[in-house]
């Protein structure tokens, strides 16, 4: 993190990571990667079957970025954090990462605050969260454009995933955590 790779060091990461069998986490926050570097990146998480956790915050990851991570996210079968905050992403890239949210089964940590998503990316997500596929038990989409449709379905989707998962009302700090997220991030959102 906080080093000024740029694209040709997030290429060179995502060359070894296509055989590398070791690393678990890899944080490459603020390090000027722009969707040429997360195109590589991408691609090794097609096939690396054991990066767990991957921080892109604060880099320069646009709507493409955010597509090929998650076409990356419908094949992946480990991955189980993904940090995105504060990369211009916007609505194209949420609806792609909405859509693999129906296939990826495991991924439970994925923050998208700060993205620049609206209320198109919101719901896509809210699909992928509804499609029943999806493990999430902390999802963070503060300070971006939601509208309140968008954050009411969100919080619905996530309330009926704790009514799916605890039919018995027992409750789930964790999992509660989504719908906490939303909840808080009303004053933050409204522009």
């Amino acid at each position: 993190s906080f080093n000024d790779i740029q694209d040709d060091g997030a290429i060179a990461i995502g060359d070894s990571l296509k055989s590398h069998k070791a690393l678990k986490e890899l944080k490459l926050r603020e390090c000027g990667i722009t969707a040429k570097g997360a195109k590589e990146l991408a691609g090794a998480l097609s096939v690396n079957g054991v990066l767990t956790s991957l921080d892109l915050s604060d880099n320069y990851l646009d709507a493409e970025a955010g597509k090929v991570l998650a076409k990356a996210l419908e094949v992946n079968g480990v991955m189980t954090k993904l940090l995105l905050s504060r990369n211009p992403i916007r609505d194209e890239g949420a609806i792609a990462i909405g859509e693999s949210l129906k296939t990826n089964s495991t991924l439970e940590e994925l923050e998208l605050k700060s993205c620049g998503i609206g209320a198109k990316g919101g719901k896509a997500i809210c699909g992928g969260l509804q499609a029943g596929m999806a493990v999430l038990t902390n999802l963070d989409v503060r300070l971006n454009r939601l509208n309140d449709d968008a954050k009411q379905s969100l919080r619905e989707a996530t309330d009926l995933r704790i009514v799916k998962e605890f039919p018995t009302g027992s409750f789930n700090r964790v999992a509660h955590v989504i719908s906490c997220l939303l909840y808080t991030s009303d004053a933050a959102d409204d522009t």
